[in-house]
């Protein structure tokens, strides 16, 4: 989901909490709609060994014990303002783009992680198959850098998409990470990942020449961050 979906989303979650806060009135279905929302927009950014969420649950099973025989059917009452509170620092977290930190961070070791994989292969002789997964590291790189720069870019994404959307932000002086010769080593990375998903019988790249190309995007990647 877009990062600035995410925060109106969190801001109107804290406006209704506010609001009901000052009627003085909400009844206890109307909070418990309010925090199975909070509960839903926190995990929709939030992993779940993330502090944030691990607070809310102990937050949750000690309401749980305190209301246990109590006729109070919402036991996120009993801690709410603790549970406000927590979702307030998550919304904060929101505001200054360290959430998008987590999730580029996360993409980062993903992509890296391809790369790697694809090493082990190369240098285990399976070319094609290397090359599959450094095409698809490079994809995802491109595509986090076309979020990134707020670009679109035509049907589901593809290298060449990418690689498009990127070429006309260059050239309209939106984006200078990418240079025109990054994009002609990228176009040529992007036919031979197509070649090798394609026809990988026939794939005429060597293993040793797949490990360079895989460093080759791995240097791209590390100087694009």
């Amino acid at each position: 989901m877009d990062e600035k979906i995410l925060l109106s989303w969190f801001e109107d979650i804290e406006k209704r909490v506010s609001a009901t806060r000052a009627l003085q009135t909400g009844e206890h279905d109307v909070w418990a709609a309010i925090f199975a929302e909070m509960h839903s927009a926190l995990e929709s950014v939030f992993p779940p060994s993330h502090a944030i969420l691990r607070r809310w649950e102990d937050a949750i099973t000690r309401a749980k014990q305190l209301s246990k025989g109590n006729r109070i059917q919402t036991p996120e009452l009993w801690v709410c303002n603790e549970l406000i509170g927590i979702f307030r620092t998550a919304t904060t977290l929101l505001k200054n783009g360290l959430i998008r930190s987590l999730a580029d961070g996360v993409r980062a070791e993903t992509v890296a992680q391809c790369l790697d994989q694809a090493e082990a292969l190369g240098g285990a002789g399976y070319a094609a198959a290397a090359m599959i997964l450094a095409g698809g590291a490079l994809e995802t790189h491109l595509r986090v850098l076309c979020i990134r720069f707020n670009l679109s870019w035509q049907g589901a994404g593809s290298i060449g998409s990418y690689k498009q959307s990127l070429d006309q932000a260059r050239n309209q002086g939106t984006q200078s990470l990418v240079s025109s010769s990054d994009s002609s080593q990228i176009e040529s990375w992007g036919k031979d990942r197509n070649e090798a998903a394609h026809t990988p019988a026939s794939f005429a790249k060597a293993p040793q020449q797949v490990l360079h190309i895989v460093e080759g995007i791995r240097q791209f990647v590390a100087r694009t961050q």
